[in-house]
């Protein structure tokens, strides 16, 4: 016996009606800004207290405080460019 045409159903594990379209694990995609700005920050704030102590370029919280604002505004592009995508 043979049967011609007949094709196994496939079960269907996803009901896409219970189940949207969306990304289950946007979450990890969000889950390490705040450790990135934080070490953005604190990497150019160390990079300002260099150049302030090595080179003798600027005077005593000039260096810091120029590298801190620059950290913080590179965090905070960094953050609006993830946001977008």
């Amino acid at each position: 016996m043979e049967y011609v045409g007949w094709k196994a159903k496939q079960p269907q594990l996803i009901n896409k009606k219970l189940m949207p379209n969306k990304k289950s694990n946007d979450w990890l995609q969000y889950s390490g800004i705040g450790t990135q700005m934080l070490i953005t920050i604190i990497l150019f704030w160390w990079l300002g207290g260099k150049l302030e102590n090595h080179f003798k370029l600027f005077s005593k919280p000039w260096g810091e405080l120029l590298g801190l604002f620059f950290g913080i505004f590179a965090g905070m592009y960094n953050l609006v460019n993830q946001l977008n995508k």
